[in-house]
C-alpha cells in the first residue's frame, strides 16, 4: 500500500486531530493503549493488540509506505508520513513493514492480535463472585483458564462461560481445590492404615485421583474400598504397590513389637525371614505377612524359641446319688369251690398267663419280692408285694494327661470298644454286621503355645462308660448305650493355671402313683389298692484343665506304677492270700548292695534296681 494512496482517504480533520495529540503526547513503545508508539529501527519489534482495540505507531523517520501480512488481522491507516493507525480485526500473527524514503526498509513488526477478554472477566465476576482464584490469559489463537475453584460446580459454570466467547479454543488449567471430602478421606485412610504415608489425593473433575504407593496389595484394596465408600464411582486409581525390606521390618516390628530378633534380608527373588521368635503363632504370624507383601517369595529361616511342648492335665470329677422307693401289691383269692375268683394287676406285678386264670398259675414279674398266702372261710388269698428302697452312689474321677507340640494335636483313650450288630438288609435276607464304638476316658487337644506367659488349647475331654439298665435288644443281642460326659471348648492359660472348663449340677425327683379309684384313697387299707414308685437322682460334675510347659527330663530312668510291685510266693498267696509280697533281702541282694557301695566310687549317682520303702 503507498503512502499517497492511503493520504487521499485521510481527511483534513483527521490530520489536524492527529497532529495536535502528537504534540500533547510525548514518544512511547508499542502498547495496547492509545499512546503513539516510538518505531526503533535497530532491533524487531513485537506488538500485541485486543480485536477491536488500536494503537498509533510513530517512527522516526519518514516512512514512504506500509505493508501488512494478513489484512484479515489487522488493518493499517497512515495519519501523517511518520504516524500509522493500526486496529485489530480477528485473532492471529502478522507482520507490519516500513519503508523510507528510499525504499529501504526501516522496521518489521510482528503483530500478534488476541481476543478481547474483558468481557469475559466481567461476566465471571457478576456471576459467580465467589470465585476469586480464575485467571484468564490470552494469545492469537485461544485462551487460558487457570488458577483454582472450590467446586466442580464453579468449574463447570466457567468452562460455560468462557465456551461462547471462544468456542473450541478455551484452554482448561483450572484445578478444584480439595473439598472437606477429600480432607476427611485422608483422615480414614492415616486412621485405618498408618504405616502407609506415599498416598496421594487429589481432586479432579470427576471426582478424586489417588496416586503414589502402598506396601501391600491387601492395603491397596482397602484405600480403594474407603475411596469407593467416600466418591462412590469418581475413583481414578493410579496407586503402585511398592515396599523395600526395610520398610516391611518396620511394619512387622510394629504388628509384633516384641519380637527384636527377625531379620529381613534381600534375595535375588524375594526376602529371606531369619532369626528367632517367642512363640509358633508368632512365627505364622510373621510368615503371614511375608506372604502378604511378598506373595511365593518368601524364604523362611525363623527359628523358634523357648518351649514348644505343652502337658495337660484334665481331671474329670463326677459324684452321683440316687434314691428308689417302691411299694405296691397285686392279690387274688379263688373260693374253695372255685367258682368264686378275683385277681388285681395294678403296676404289673402280676399278669394273666396264658392258658387263662385260675387253670393256669399266674405270671409274676421281677419286680415281685415277697409274695403271702393264706386260707380264710374257704377262700384262698394270694398277695404279691414289690416293696423297695434303693440307694446308689457313682463316683468318677478320671486324670488323663497327655503331652504334645505346639500347634499339634494329640488323642488319648484308656478303655475300649464294644461291638454293636446292625441289620443290613440283603437280597438273600437280613445279615448281621458289627460295628465297633469306643468307650472310656479320652482326651483330644490341640496347644498353640502364645508367648511363655499364654497358652491357647482347644481341648475335648470325655468319659464315657457302658449303661445295661439302658439297653436295647437288637437282633437278639443286647446291645448297651453309653452314659458320656464330653466337653470340647477353646481357652487361654498361663503355664499352671487351671480352669474348670464344664461342670454340672443335676437334681431330679419323680414320683408316680397308680391306684384304683376310691379304694387307693383308703387310708392305710388304701395301699393294696395302689402302686407307688418315688425315685431321686442328685448328680455333680466338674471339668478342670491345666497346662504346663514341659521339657524331656535328662533321667535314664523313669519310676514307673509297676516298680514298687513285688510278686507274692506260694506262702503269702495261698495261706495268707497276699495279692503282693513283702520285701525281702535275699543274699544277693546284700551282695549287690555291697558291690553298688564298692563301686560307688566310679559311677556318678545311684544305680541298680529300685527298693520299695
Amino acid at each position: 500500500m503507498k503512502i499517497r494512496t492511503m493520504e487521499k482517504r485521510v481527511s483534513l480533520i483527521a490530520i489536524l486531530w492527529v497532529t495536535v495529540i502528537s504534540l500533547l503526547v510525548p514518544l512511547g513503545a508499542w502498547g495496547e493503549d492509545s499512546s503513539p508508539v516510538t518505531v526503533e529501527t535497530s532491533s524487531p519489534q513485537k506488538l500485541g493488540l485486543t480485536v477491536g482495540k488500536s494503537t498509533i505507531l510513530k517512527s522516526q523517520v519518514v516512512i514512504k509506505r506500509v505493508s501488512v501480512g494478513s489484512p484479515e488481522i489487522a488493518d493499517v491507516v497512515v495519519l501523517s508520513p511518520q504516524q500509522v493507525s493500526v486496529t485489530g480485526k480477528t485473532p492471529g500473527v502478522t507482520n507490519l513493514t516500513f519503508w523510507k524514503k528510499d525504499d529501504t526498509v526501516s522496521t518489521i513488526i510482528d503483530l500478534e492480535v488476541s481476543p478481547d477478554i474483558s468481557r469475559l472477566k466481567e461476566m465471571l465476576e457478576q456471576l459467580i463472585p465467589e470465585e476469586k482464584n480464575i485467571h484468564v490469559s490470552a494469545s492469537h489463537d485461544s485462551i487460558t483458564l487457570s488458577g483454582t475453584v472450590s467446586s466442580q460446580a464453579g468449574f463447570s459454570q466457567s468452562l460455560a462461560l468462557a465456551e461462547p466467547f471462544f468456542p473450541k479454543k478455551v484452554v482448561n488449567l483450572l484445578r478444584i481445590q480439595a473439598p472437606a471430602d477429600v480432607s476427611r478421606f485422608k483422615d480414614a485412610v492415616q486412621q485405618v492404615l498408618p504405616e502407609e504415608r506415599s498416598i496421594q489425593v487429589s481432586a479432579t473433575a470427576d471426582g478424586v485421583t489417588l496416586s503414589g504407593t502402598v506396601s501391600s496389595k491387601n492395603n491397596l484394596s482397602q484405600v480403594l474400598a474407603l475411596a469407593e465408600s467416600h466418591f462412590p464411582k469418581k475413583v481414578a486409581n493410579a496407586l503402585k504397590v511398592e515396599i523395600s525390606p526395610t520398610r516391611f521390618k518396620e511394619i512387622l516390628h510394629q504388628v509384633l513389637p516384641s519380637e527384636k530378633d527377625i531379620q529381613v534380608t534381600l534375595t535375588p527373588e524375594g526376602i529371606a525371614l531369619s532369626g528367632t521368635v517367642s512363640s509358633a503363632a508368632n512365627l505364622s504370624q510373621a510368615l503371614a505377612m511375608g506372604e502378604t507383601y511378598f506373595p511365593g517369595k518368601v524364604v523362611n529361616l525363623l527359628q523358634v524359641g523357648g518351649i514348644h511342648q505343652v502337658m495337660l492335665e484334665v481331671r474329670v470329677a463326677e459324684i452321683s446319688r440316687s434314691l428308689l422307693k417302691r411299694l405296691g401289691v397285686n392279690f387274688n383269692f379263688i373260693s374253695g369251690s372255685g367258682n368264686n375268683m378275683g385277681l388285681s394287676l395294678l403296676g404289673s406285678l402280676t399278669s394273666l398267663p396264658a392258658g387263662g386264670f385260675p387253670s393256669a398259675g399266674i405270671d409274676v414279674s421281677s419286680t415281685v419280692n415277697g409274695i403271702l398266702r393264706f386260707l380264710a372261710g374257704g377262700t384262698t388269698w394270694t398277695f404279691f408285694i414289690d416293696a423297695l428302697k434303693e440307694e446308689g452312689l457313682l463316683n468318677i474321677l478320671a486324670e488323663p494327661t497327655l503331652i504334645t507340640m505346639s500347634g499339634k494335636t494329640a488323642n488319648f483313650l484308656a478303655g475300649g470298644e464294644f461291638p454293636i450288630p446292625v441289620p443290613q438288609g440283603t437280597g438273600a435276607g437280613t445279615t448281621i454286621t458289627i460295628e465297633y464304638k469306643p468307650f472310656g476316658v479320652g482326651l483330644s487337644f490341640t496347644p498353640t503355645v502364645l508367648s511363655e506367659k499364654k497358652i491357647n488349647m482347644q481341648v475335648a475331654p470325655e468319659v464315657s462308660q457302658l449303661d445295661f439298665s439302658k439297653g436295647v435288644s437288637v437282633g437278639g443281642y443286647l446291645v448297651p448305650s453309653l452314659s458320656t460326659r464330653r466337653v470340647s471348648t477353646v481357652v487361654e492359660l498361663a503355664d499352671g493355671q487351671s480352669f474348670a472348663i464344664a461342670g454340672l449340677l443335676s437334681h431330679d425327683i419323680r414320683e408316680v402313683a397308680s391306684k384304683f379309684p376310691v379304694l387307693g384313697e383308703v387310708p392305710v387299707l388304701g395301699a393294696l389298692f395302689r402302686s407307688s414308685n418315688f425315685q431321686k437322682n442328685e448328680t455333680e460334675l466338674i471339668v478342670i484343665v491345666t497346662p504346663h510347659l514341659v521339657k524331656p527330663l535328662d533321667r535314664t530312668q523313669q519310676p514307673l506304677p509297676t516298680d514298687q510291685y513285688i510278686e507274692p510266693d506260694d506262702l503269702e498267696f495261698y495261706l495268707l492270700g497276699q495279692l503282693e509280697g513283702k520285701e525281702k533281702k535275699s543274699s544277693s541282694q546284700a551282695t549287690s548292695s555291697s558291690l553298688a557301695s564298692d563301686r560307688s566310687s566310679d559311677l556318678e549317682g545311684e544305680f541298680g534296681y529300685i527298693i520299695p520303702e
